[in-house]
């Protein structure tokens, strides 16, 4: 039986069987012994933070503070005491904060 004009013998009608099995493809996710990408673990890991994160995010939004990104809102939300820590999107040093403030108060800029 000649191959080539006999098709794949299968519902798709490949025009070989060598067409056929060239055609199927398999995702790297459904080989879990194979090393998963840098991009992918931390997509994994940002999707997973996020949980907490993007909550936090809204919350601090609705108060009327801009958070500079959404990683990292929830830590924000917990342990940063200022509008101006928030804003910035770190935690200032000990004294930073009071100066902070005082060049805003000088420079008539809200805070």
């Amino acid at each position: 039986m000649n191959e080539e004009t006999t098709g794949c013998g299968r519902k798709c009608n490949c025009p070989t069987k060598r067409e056929h099995w060239m055609s199927i493809g398999i995702s790297a996710a459904a080989t879990p012994t194979r090393d998963r990408s840098q991009d992918t673990v931390a997509a994994l890991e940002r999707e997973k933070r996020w949980e907490k994160d993007l909550p936090a995010y809204a919350r601090l939004r609705k108060e009327g503070l801009q958070p500079k990104h959404v990683d990292g809102a929830h830590r924000m939300e917990q342990g940063f005491n200022d509008k101006i820590e928030i804003e910035a999107g770190t935690k200032l040093a000990n004294g930073t904060l009071e100066v902070v403030k005082e060049i805003r108060e000088i420079n008539g800029v809200a805070s």
